[in-house]
């Protein structure tokens, strides 16, 4: 995943940095916003490989996010994967509905984020990434 651009929207600043080094650590570049709206912004500036997105945002939230980028013929292309700490049903639904290519429950174990962000991708990350532990939780 050398080289290739995220997004991360999240506006929990603990949770953003954790995200940002783990893709730091697998050669990615990173881009960063607190909220769905400046993120819109960035992606459609920026047009980076994939999205990194958290739910529940302030303002509008991941799912009329996700909505907004899926209909916009400049980033309808980016590969969105959503974050949440709801696990209903209902909720996977919505995310898919909105145009989302991945939900992934929180906590989330780094190595299925790292094998989401692969699948969408279409890129194996490096064989070794030393400080990417399989136990390790989001």
């Amino acid at each position: 995943m050398k080289n290739k651009t995220a997004l991360i929207i999240e506006d929990n600043e603990a949770n953003r940095i954790l995200i940002r080094d783990i893709l730091l650590e697998l050669g990615m570049i990173t881009s960063e916003a607190q909220d769905a709206e400046i993120g819109i912004e960035i992606a459609q500036e920026t047009l980076p490989d994939i999205i990194i997105m958290d739910y529940k945002l302030p303002g509008m939230n991941g799912f009329v996010a996700t909505t907004n980028l899926k209909t916009d013929t400049l980033t309808k292309h980016i590969p969105i994967v959503i974050l949440t700490a709801s696990a209903f049903e209902k909720d996977k639904h919505r995310a898919i509905d909105a145009g989302c290519d991945a939900f992934l429950t929180k906590p989330i174990e780094i190595n299925s984020l790292i094998q989401t962000m692969e699948s969408l991708l279409g890129v194996p990350a490096p064989e070794n990434t030393p400080s990417v532990e399989k136990d390790c939780l989001l």
